[in-house]
């Protein structure tokens, strides 16, 4: 039988910025963004693999408001985009790990898609759809929710 893990006997096996108090929850753990692609290419997919090569990509960088403020901001127009996780993490084999967007990140008009993964590491990206009036987004903030099942 299938049952969520613990976010909070969970937690510590999450490397990379992560605060327990603000990001752990009944269910989820809240993952936090650090970094932001812009696409800039097509990419090539075949049947085989040996033709595929993903989008070319820049990276976006964040601005700060003032210079006093510790984070800054990505302004994104309307498009894709391709995003990095501060956090990261590897599943036993009897575990699957279910990524959703964070309620924020739906009510400030953008999405990704729902994803299984078996790991989280520093060059997983998730593809970001903004809205046509486009969107800020805060260095560290919280775009999806991750919970572990136990299969």
């Amino acid at each position: 039988m299938s049952s969520i893990i613990s976010p909070q006997s969970f937690f510590p096996r999450i490397k990379g910025s992560i605060s327990e108090k603000k990001q752990v929850y009944q269910n989820f753990i809240d993952l936090t963004v650090s970094k932001i692609f812009r696409l800039k290419s097509e990419g090539n997919l075949d049947f085989g693999g040996g033709e595929y090569s993903p989008s070319a990509t820049d990276p976006c960088s964040p601005v700060k408001n003032s210079i006093d403020d510790s984070y800054g901001w990505w302004n994104l127009h309307e498009g894709y985009f391709l995003l990095g996780y501060n956090e990261s993490f590897s599943l036993q084999d009897n575990e699957v790990a279910v990524i959703q967007p964070h309620p924020h990140l739906l009510h400030a008009g953008c999405f990704h898609s729902t994803l299984l993964q078996k790991k989280l590491d520093e060059d997983f990206r998730v593809l970001l759809w903004v809205q046509k009036l486009g969107v800020n987004l805060k260095e560290n903030a919280r775009i999806s929710q991750l919970m572990i099942i136990s299969l």
